[in-house]
């Protein structure tokens, strides 16, 4: 009754739209799990992609200030999820300068066929 208890408020406490770990994770599966190049901790990837969920679509700058890393460590995770076909990348146009790079969770569409 104790783990129901705890798979409940695990479901019930996530913010924004749940990943395919996380799903997998309350349903006790081991698939879905994304792993992770040398140089790279679960922990840091938790940490960015949970910020990315609250805040939405951001810029490496915008999570590395939110998240008190550098801007390279941040960009480091989120092209890796890109990779992995968790998220996408689009330029970001401002007034003036190089546009920046935004990062977005992947919309899935339907189901696969």
């Amino acid at each position: 009754m104790e783990q129901y208890r705890a798979h409940r408020e695990q479901a019930r406490t996530t913010d924004g739209e749940a990943t395919q770990a996380e799903i997998d994770a309350l349903l006790g599966r081991a698939t879905g799990t994304i792993t992770l190049p040398k140089g790279l901790s679960a922990a840091s990837l938790d940490r960015v992609t949970a910020q990315l969920r609250t805040d939405g679509p951001l810029s490496a700058s915008e999570a590395a200030e939110r998240l008190g890393m550098s801007r390279v460590a941040v960009r480091r995770y989120l092209e890796h999820l890109v990779v992995e076909g968790v998220l996408t990348r689009a330029a970001r146009y401002g007034n003036r300068g190089r546009p920046e790079t935004e990062y977005g969770w992947k919309r899935r569409t339907g189901p696969e066929v």
